[in-house]
């Protein structure tokens, strides 16, 4: 048994969502209303099962659907995580804001320029995932969000 879930993903989901033979085009107000289905289903199963959540939100990406994908996705987490009491975790302040351009590389006062982004302008590398993890962690421990 456990009592908390982190749910992290979203980065692949910002396609035509396709039910009972109906297409969605993103960023639709259809396709809204079903994504946001979709986040509520898993936030209501957790909240039944006393499961706390907390949903990491979408970094910038490289690639313009993806990015404009986060911008939507990120509403919708932190909007229904709002309405079920649980957490969300942005992850813009990591990273940089959706409104900027992609960084693959973020400046450290101490150790200098880190790559935390792959080449594919959407997946990160160790050191970007040890930045979440923290912040996770930080979560977690001291139950706020930094």
């Amino acid at each position: 048994r456990f009592d908390t879930l982190v749910i992290f993903l979203g980065p692949n989901d910002p396609w035509d969502i396709v039910e009972d033979g109906k297409r969605h085009i993103f960023p639709s107000d259809n396709w809204v209303e079903k994504y946001r289905a979709r986040v509520a289903e898993i936030m209501a199963f957790c909240k039944q099962n006393r499961v706390q959540v907390i949903w990491i939100g979408l970094p910038n990406m490289r690639n313009e659907r993806t990015r404009q994908g986060a911008v939507v996705e990120n509403r919708i987490f932190s909007e229904e995580a709002r309405r079920f009491g649980f957490t969300y975790l942005s992850t813009e302040e990591l990273f940089g804001s959706l409104d900027e351009p992609f960084r693959k590389h973020i400046d450290d006062p101490q150790k200098g320029q880190l790559a935390v982004r792959t080449n594919d302008g959407t997946h990160f590398t160790p050191t970007g995932l040890r930045m979440i993890s923290a912040r996770l962690v930080e979560a977690i421990t001291t139950g706020r969000t930094p």
